[in-house]
């Protein structure tokens, strides 16, 4: 069988009661070139819907007027360590010009932010 240094080591301990370092165990197997490949846990990929598409509001018709049309955007940022929590909130309200609405800053993520 091919074990780890830390699953050989717990195997010595608990079959023949010899008690050893894993880093000395480690130090022992590259002397001896027995070497043990770690099979690496394969990525799950989650099963996606793609037939799904979201309906068209704007219908690629970009108005020039200003004010019609809005996106919003929710950020975490990292806090300062005088803060009690570990990060804040910032919900952006941008035209479609790209020009900042408004914005409005809370150390909670929920509906009354946006």
């Amino acid at each position: 069988m091919r074990y780890g240094r830390r699953r050989l080591s717990k195997y010595l301990l608990l079959t023949y009661n010899i008690e050893v370092n894993p880093r000395t165990l480690e130090n022992y197997i590259k002397r001896l070139s027995s070497f043990t490949f770690v099979r690496r846990k394969k990525r799950q990929n989650e099963d996606k819907n793609t037939n799904f598409k979201f309906t068209d509001l704007v219908q690629r018709d970009y108005i020039s007027r200003n004010n019609v049309i809005y996106a919003t955007d929710v950020t975490y940022i990292p806090a300062p360590k005088d803060i009690n929590q570990n990060h804040i909130y910032l919900s952006a309200i941008i035209d479609h010009k790209t020009k900042f609405v408004t914005y409005e800053i809370s150390l909670n993520n929920d509906t009354q932010l946006v």
